[in-house]
């Protein structure tokens, strides 16, 4: 409901905060009120409309073969768009039934929820007109869009989906749901072009080498294990064809905290690599 609702949407925002992104909104659409406010609209044209409104393509909705008050009420659906107390306002100027007024009321306590429970306001637009082309979201949809250097990219999107849980269920059970994504090839070209990527690769903590064939799985396992540290640990494995002043070599050229040489018994010998630096 409207407390999951704001809790994802609070979620999506500490990601990129955590990530020292500054220009980015929150585009914030209803799929369920979008459905709803084209119903007017005769079945034949409802699809056409949604996708002019999905592609913001107004040229084709202006060329529609409408009535002057359904080319009229297309138009206006267009433009929901903006701030979000003027989307509202708008929005309530229309004919609503009950199912629709409630949506609106839910859209005008999320928004307040949001404003409230974040330390500075978030960059919200409402859109009403944000439409997918796929049908599965029953509720809030939404974007996050970067502007910057004369672009803009989405980094993530999402929604409620209440009913797609019961298409992959065995029985057809209905859960609720909402969720998001971030689109990591948009945030990494945001990321490079404001300098917050490190320039180069942390130094492993350990580097396990098998001294043998036969301790290769012996040492795989004992790497497996580092990993499984409370706290962060990078391993890497030697890979074999170097002797063991090209391994400390290595290790010394790289940072390499420690090295763990693995026998065929399985017992590690570990050698810290700042033991070994000349003298």
């Amino acid at each position: 409901g409207l407390l999951a609702d704001g809790e994802i949407l609070l979620l999506l925002a500490d990601c990129l905060n955590n990530l020292g992104l500054q220009q980015w909104h929150l585009i914030l659409g209803e799929a369920r009120l979008t459905r709803s406010l084209l119903s007017p609209f005769p079945k034949p044209m409802q699809t056409k409309v949604r996708q002019a409104i999905a592609y913001l393509d107004r040229v084709s909705l202006e060329t529609l073969p409408l009535s002057p008050e359904l080319r009229e009420r297309a138009l206006f659906l267009f433009d929901l768009r903006g701030d979000p107390a003027d989307v509202l306002q708008k929005v309530a100027s229309l004919d609503l039934d009950s199912s629709e007024h409630e949506i609106v009321t839910n859209l005008k306590s999320l928004v307040e929820l949001l404003n409230s429970s974040s330390p500075s306001p978030l960059p919200i637009v409402l859109d009403l007109t944000l439409v997918q082309t796929f049908d599965y979201y029953t509720g809030i949809v939404f974007e996050v869009v970067s502007s910057s250097e004369g672009s803009s990219r989405v980094l993530g999107q999402g929604g409620r989906y209440d009913q797609l849980l019961s298409v992959y269920h065995p029985q057809g059970e209905n859960y609720p749901g909402v969720g998001f994504c971030l689109n990591l090839e948009d945030l990494h070209y945001v990321l490079l072009s404001s300098n917050q990527l490190p320039s180069r690769t942390p130094a492993s903590d350990w580097l396990v080498v098998p001294e043998l064939p036969e301790a290769e799985a012996i040492a795989l396992t004992y790497a497996q294990k580092l990993r499984d540290s409370e706290h962060l640990v990078r391993v890497e494995m030697d890979l074999g064809g170097r002797s063991p002043a090209q391994i400390r070599e290595y290790a010394l050229g790289h940072g390499i905290t420690y090295i763990a040489w693995v026998p065929a018994d399985g017992t590690p010998r570990i050698e810290t690599v700042s033991d070994i630096l000349p003298h």
